[in-house]
């Protein structure tokens, strides 16, 4: 089986399109506003008001979408037509006939959602009453959660993961439950030595950019890159949650000794591994060992929080210093060596 073949046997095969078109990110837009209301709604969303929320992203939109080709199941813009008026979607202060662009704006929320369901982002059922339903596809919910993590700006919160090691392994729960909680907890130390991961591979990648950047920019663009983009990307988001956080430390240690105590606890490991066994087509004793290996997986992964945490305060200062510098060698070139090097050549 070819690489890949594995998730395109599920997925639909124009399942990304959307996201590749000339209008991708209104396309992104749309899927985070329809699951925001999915979320909100305890029912299932009918199409007539997905539409009309639709519309209204369109409405203020109109100036911002872009002609798509003809490829697109018909979906050339400037050509919409209406039940009553051929209207042309760009159209900029004519003498438009009343509703008009409203009209427009229904068309193409509507055409807009077609070809969200055709991709399989989105399926359309139809009730026992007629009533028809938009509804979310198996395979799409993971990717739109994606999008509104992405589309709210990525907030690395390491407590959080921590604290729900803590709460899965030193909890009560832990004792009827073992094989839940263990799993749990494994899924969390990983996403937090994951999140560490990301956060020292994005300061490294800063790093690896800044003189290539330096020998193109001004100094104006060098404090943008600096006080903007690094600033917020890095150390708003990520890099000041992390330094101001003292849950890692603080929990680490009772995880390690409830770790002990349950590799120890042979009653436990058993009770824990016939109940896993129900989740697993394997022998008791095979869960028992997997059970083990969580725990011990667990314990290594916060291990290596803090050389992580070192590398990480590492490439932050030696980012922060190359920076500055460049940044002075431009506002002030006498005041550095790599500005008076620059000023003598």
């Amino acid at each position: 089986m070819p690489q890949g073949a594995g998730v395109f046997s599920v997925l639909p095969e124009n399942f990304f399109s959307p996201l590749a078109r000339a209008n991708k990110e209104h396309y992104a837009a749309l899927l985070v506003l329809y699951y925001r209301l999915f979320r909100e709604n305890t029912a299932g969303l009918e199409r007539e008001l997905v539409v009309r929320e639709f519309q209204h992203y369109i409405a203020l939109h109109r100036d911002n979408l872009t002609e798509e080709g003809e490829d697109e199941e018909t979906y050339n813009l400037p050509e919409l037509v209406s039940q009553n008026n051929a209207l042309n979607f760009e159209s900029k202060g004519a003498d438009i006939p009343a509703g008009a662009n409203a009209e427009n704006d229904r068309a193409l929320a509507s055409r807009f959602l077609r070809r969200l369901t055709g991709a399989g982002w989105l399926g359309e059922e139809t009730l026992a009453d007629f009533t028809k339903v938009i509804n979310i596809t198996a395979w799409a919910r993971p990717f739109l959660e994606s999008l509104v993590r992405v589309n709210d700006g990525l907030k690395t919160e390491y407590e959080s993961h921590v604290v729900n090691v803590y709460s899965s392994l030193c909890g009560e729960t832990v004792k009827e439950n073992g094989h839940f909680m263990a799993l749990k907890a494994h899924e969390e130390a990983r996403a937090l030595v994951d999140s560490l991961k990301v956060l020292s591979q994005s300061i490294k990648g800063f790093y690896d950019n800044l003189n290539a950047e330096a020998v193109r920019s001004q100094a104006a663009s060098a404090l943008h890159e600096h006080y903007d983009v690094y600033a917020g990307e890095v150390l708003d988001k990520a890099y000041k949650r992390l330094k101001t956080s003292d849950n890692v430390s603080r929990y680490r240690q009772s995880i390690f000794r409830q770790i002990t105590v349950l590799l120890a606890d042979e009653a436990w490991l058993d009770a824990s591994a016939a109940k896993y066994l129900r989740m697993r087509q394997t022998s008791r004793e095979e869960c028992r060992q997997k059970l083990i290996n969580l725990l011990e997986e667990i314990r290594d992964d916060l291990k290596t929080v803090d050389p992580l945490e070192d590398e990480i305060d590492r490439r932050n200062a030696a980012y922060s210093r190359s920076s500055t510098e460049i940044i002075k060698a431009y506002i002030e070139p006498d005041s550095t060596v790599a500005g008076k090097l620059g000023v003598c050549s």
